[in-house]
């Protein structure tokens, strides 16, 4: 918790946030009204409120809570009237019919203690605390990145500035371990995963550097999204892959043809169904 609060303060918090809601006309995100079921909603790390402000103007009738342990965060929803609380699923002992994790897993792996950190377990820790938290025949929403491949490619930078920006990135990213890669002139090549989380990170622009740099958006692969939910005794009924509009923040900056290609499946949206008899 103290280190997500302490990247919001050194980190141009309100820029992030203001993202955050403008991403959400473009975004996987509007799928996620569609699948809403009972009445009681929750939304983990919920942001800056915009998911539940739609939800609301989606379903009116609803009775949904944010919950997420930025401080900062929590204290700009409830200005906008929002049932926020400060706090992570270990703190709720009520259930709900639906929960929600909208671009937030991946953040509970990067952000866990080091011996965890970037690893599945936190993923599974929090799916399965919120099957303790959801009502029998309830549904649970996660949105999320996905990690590219092992294979090898080459993206094409328009200037120095992408290829500096490319080089300090590997040198002071703690995702990767002795990555291999080569910058030739405007080329560079390494795999798909870390071209892929490199721009992940530069559409944020170098004013959220600090916070996205600590990052890892794609944790998993679509098949193991959908083994992780499974093993979490979760039944999938329904799978999205979203193209997202990622590419378009940095056709200025990189090959229109590769970004297309690489951000071709960016996003999942999984709904997951907890079928029991309790």
């Amino acid at each position: 918790m103290d280190k997500i609060n302490n990247i919001a303060e050194t980190s141009n918090h309100q820029q992030y946030l203001d993202r955050m809601t403008t991403s959400f006309s473009v975004s996987s995100k509007r799928l996620i009204p569609l699948y809403i079921t009972g009445k009681k909603v929750l939304d983990v790390g919920c942001g800056s409120g915009v998911l539940m402000k739609e939800l609301l103007s989606y379903r009116p009738n609803i009775d949904i809570m944010g919950i997420d342990i930025n401080k900062k965060t929590v204290e700009y929803c409830i200005a906008q009237g929002l049932n926020v609380k400060c706090g992570t699923l270990d703190d709720l002992e009520e259930k709900f019919d639906t929960i929600i994790f909208s671009s937030v897993l991946h953040e509970l792996s990067s952000y866990a203690d080091d011996n965890l950190r970037f690893t599945v377990l936190p993923i599974i820790n929090a799916l399965q605390r919120a099957y303790q938290l959801l009502n029998p025949n309830g549904t649970i929403i996660i949105r999320d990145g996905l990690k590219g491949s092992e294979e090898y490619m080459t993206i094409t930078a328009k200037s120095d500035k992408e290829i500096n920006a490319f080089i300090k990135y590997m040198r002071e990213n703690p995702i990767f371990c002795n990555p291999q890669y080569n910058v030739d002139g405007m080329f560079i090549t390494t795999t798909e995963k870390i071209i892929k989380e490199f721009l992940f990170t530069y559409t944020w622009g170098e004013e959220s550097y600090s916070r996205e740099l600590n990052e890892q958006y794609g944790i998993l692969t679509v098949d193991e999204w959908k083994k992780v939910v499974e093993y979490c005794k979760l039944t999938i009924s329904a799978t999205t892959i979203s193209a997202e509009e990622y590419a378009k923040y940095l056709y200025a900056s990189f090959s229109k043809k590769e970004l297309d290609k690489i951000f071709a499946q960016s996003t999942i949206v999984l709904i997951a169904r907890k079928y029991a008899l309790e």
